[in-house]
């Protein structure tokens, strides 16, 4: 009836029984009817509010200088630019072949462990035993640990990090099913999507598909507090240097649309190597990498790697930019 007639137009009264007549019947006052009508509710949906619903919170936002800031990256310089993984947000990564994405998730899931940070990734392009074998070797800063020490970091990583055991293509269903239950029975708070390329979905109608997919990402990262990363190919460049922009991640347009962060990267050539030794740069990098989109804060930046093949980590330089400013870290 209130559909009918109008719900912005209607209250609804509660009755201490069904309807009026059993009421009388069964001797209930009239001040407990007009009470009744006194706290009649009206039907405004629950997700239509008012501002002053959230004044606690907004001054919290305004009091707390740090509430508008995540968990660290990791490096300083990208700290910078992003202020670090916030809740409720997803960030994606894209880069050419051999860029170093998988390489570099790697480093963020244990600086995530650093901080007693529970990390869930489903890499779908490399086998768990092998991920594993570079997250230990991550780990120390040495390739070849004892037997003992591969237990021992075993053990370690066994407290923080979990992995979805699929490899090759998977269905967004079975997925987000791991991600919740990880998120509810163990407190996951960072999940890793190893990468977009892989998940089956309607080709018949592939760019919405994959704009469902990425909202579904979304949607679980707000119900669940969580932070979710997913790795998005561009398209195939010229060549594997050629540096991609945010407009060149393959696939619908939404994928970085609904994105909080986009982060691309970047594989430094010997030509382009060369080019800075002839040019007289002192410091040689041998990745960059780009925050493209930062929703929260604007800002966007550049930050410079040296890569240690060895130990497959990624180091800052000290030297960033900021909005194309030039950005020096403070001497440790």
């Amino acid at each position: 009836m209130a559909t009918r007639l109008g719900k912005w137009r209607c209250y609804r009264v509660r009755l201490p029984y069904k309807d009026a007549n059993d009421c009388l019947k069964n001797d209930v006052p009239a001040e407990a009817i007009m009470q009744c009508f006194a706290d009649a509710a009206d039907f405004t949906p629950v997700n239509l509010v008012r501002v002053e619903s959230y004044l606690e919170d907004v001054t919290r936002l305004f009091e707390d200088t740090g509430a508008l800031n995540g968990i660290s990256t990791g490096w300083e310089a990208l700290n910078k630019i992003l202020r670090g993984w916030r809740d409720e947000e997803m960030t994606v990564w894209s880069g050419r072949n051999g860029s170093g994405k998988s390489t570099i998730l790697n480093q963020v899931i244990l600086n995530n462990a650093r901080s007693q940070i529970r990390s869930c990734i489903v890499s779908l392009e490399m086998p768990v035993v092998r991920l594993l074998r570079w997250m230990i070797i991550q780990h120390y800063g040495f390739p070849n640990p004892s037997k003992d020490g591969i237990k021992k970091a075993v053990t370690y990583l066994n407290e923080y990090v979990f992995f979805v055991n699929l490899i090759g293509e998977a269905i967004p269903e079975e997925i987000l099913n791991c991600f919740e239950f990880a998120a509810r029975k163990y407190g996951v708070k960072q999940f890793f999507v190893d990468s977009l390329m892989r998940i089956s979905i309607d080709l018949r109608n592939e760019l919405a598909s994959q704009k469902e997919f990425c909202s579904h990402l979304l949607e679980f990262a707000n119900e669940h507090k969580a932070h979710v990363h997913l790795v998005a190919h561009p398209r195939k460049g010229r060549t594997d240097e050629q540096m991609p922009d945010k407009v060149d991640i393959a696939g619908t347009g939404d994928i970085t649309n609904l994105a909080h962060n986009v982060i691309t990267m970047s594989r430094v050539g010997e030509r382009e190597k060369q080019n800075m030794i002839s040019k007289g740069i002192d410091e040689l990098f041998d990745a960059t990498v780009m925050v493209k989109k930062n929703r929260e804060w604007g800002d966007e930046g550049v930050v410079r790697m040296k890569f240690d093949n060895d130990v497959k980590r990624f180091t800052e330089l000290k030297k960033y930019f900021v909005n194309g400013v030039e950005q020096y870290l403070e001497a440790t």
